[in-house]
């Protein structure tokens, strides 16, 4: 976990990790990758902005992301049934029928996370996931992350303000302030 002040440098930390912005230092990936290859990089954003009016479906969104084909034409069964899977791993397969513009925002935080999973990530990068998320949501929110943790064995920072929710799942954290204030286990920062 990553946590400070507002002004601290964290979502310019995860875009120098994503290769968004350039920086002074350097970055070594200490995650499981494949030799010859840098990881791979799932990113949740703290928000996305869209038109709560559009007509995109979870499903079309989700299905842009694991095809190459356009889904305005069509989206086959195969990759319909992919989707349910990846939304099942977050617990939003219900949801795969409804408009983007109807979701709350524990529910769109969700179906991005899906989306940062496929192809599952070495490094999983969550800016902020529950800045727009209820008290319930939150703690299903940590439960799914700690879930796909353990079960694709895959590293992961993410940057929140929730310093009390988070300790009981961070296995590391850092306060940062324009620079590491303090690094260590939970208890320690």
């Amino acid at each position: 976990a990553v946590i400070g002040p507002n002004g601290a440098g964290k979502p310019t930390l995860l875009r120098s990790i994503l290769g968004e912005i350039p920086s002074s230092g350097k970055i070594n990936f200490l995650v499981k990758a494949s030799p010859g290859r840098t990881p791979r990089i799932g990113y949740v954003p703290q928000k996305i902005n869209f038109d709560i009016d559009s007509p995109v479906s979870v499903l079309d969104l989700v299905a842009a992301a694991m095809s190459k084909n356009p889904i305005w034409l069509w989206i086959k069964k195969p990759i319909r049934e992919n989707a349910v899977a990846i939304l099942k791993q977050v617990a939003s397969e219900k949801l795969i029928d409804k408009k983007i513009g109807e979701l709350s925002g524990g529910e769109l935080q969700r179906v991005m996370l899906s989306m940062a999973m496929t192809p599952v990530p070495d490094l999983l990068l969550l800016d902020e996931p529950i800045s727009s998320v209820d008290a319930k949501g939150i703690s299903l929110f940590y439960e799914i992350v700690n879930s796909l943790k353990k079960q694709y064995d895959i590293s992961i920072i993410m940057v929140t303000h929730n310093l009390t929710g988070v300790v009981p799942y961070a296995d590391r954290m850092i306060l940062l302030n324009r620079m590491i204030i303090a690094e260590g286990t939970p208890q320690e920062v």
